[in-house]
């Protein structure tokens, strides 16, 4: 959960920097790929989507449904298949673009953000689109975050950040 959680939040937040100022709001389809340092991978797919008011989504399509909602101080966690919701408050606040302002160019194409002993490799295309975010965990992991269909500063509407899952589902907060 810690390793989801710590992913998402960061990555959640990676398409900032000062080159991203008008960057208002980030949807787009994604593709996660985790290699365990036996070379098992285990592939990822789904839809994040991001405003600049600390909210994100992130929509995993395969191999397994679930839905994380990050907030300034929240992680909630939906798993319709084992019907659970896990609410993690998250100790310190989180602002998803400011942090990555931090990110420093590193060379033609990426910058680099360094973030609780963690490198991420931000892989931007000319117009500075988000294209890739790459790092290794902190289990060894290597992941690599690919984005496709990018869709910048559109309207993405409020509601869409609101949880909504079935009263029978076991609620668990950490």
């Amino acid at each position: 959960m810690k390793k989801i959680i710590v992913g998402i939040i960061l990555t959640s937040c990676l398409w900032s920097n000062e080159n991203f100022n008008e960057l208002k709001s980030f949807q787009s389809n994604f593709k996660q790929t985790v290699t365990e340092n036996k070379n098992q991978k285990i592939v990822y797919t789904g839809e994040i989507f991001a405003n600049n008011e600390n909210h994100a989504l992130w929509v995993y399509k395969t191999p397994v449904r679930k839905e994380i909602y990050v907030t300034e101080r929240n992680v909630l966690l939906i798993e319709p298949e084992i019907e659970q919701v896990i609410i993690k408050r998250i100790s310190s606040t989180i602002d998803i673009f400011k942090m990555l302002k931090n990110a420093k160019f590193y060379k033609k194409d990426i910058f680099l953000l360094e973030k609780d002993n963690i490198e991420y490799y931000i892989y931007v295309d000319k117009d500075k689109t988000l294209l890739k975010i790459t790092y290794i965990d902190e289990f060894s992991n290597n992941v690599t975050i690919n984005f496709s269909n990018q869709k910048i500063n559109r309207d993405i509407p409020y509601k869409i950040f609101i949880p909504e899952f079935p009263d029978y589902f076991d609620l668990i907060k950490s």
